[in-house]
């Protein structure tokens, strides 16, 4: 099944195997950094699997919980 999302002028599809290897690679790059800053600041974290979602930049801001502390990433992919 694809899912499919018109960002801008651009239309992105992107299959299950696809949106499942972004996830993957999300929480592994989220584990990763978390595990760095615990051994940096001694301090204990926790992190939410993170999803891979495809949306246009303009409505990112409707998608954080304004009641979370919540970090990002934007990527400009081509090709």
């Amino acid at each position: 099944m694809n899912e499919r999302k018109k960002v801008g002028d651009l239309v992105l599809e992107l299959n299950t195997f696809q949106k499942d290897a972004l996830n993957e690679l999300g929480y592994r790059a989220s584990r990763h950094a978390v595990t760095s800053l615990e051994a940096m600041t001694g301090v204990t974290m926790n992190i939410e699997v993170p999803t891979v979602d495809v949306v246009p930049l303009g409505d990112a801001k409707k998608r954080i919980d304004a009641d979370k502390r919540v970090a990002g990433l934007l990527l400009q992919l081509d090709g």
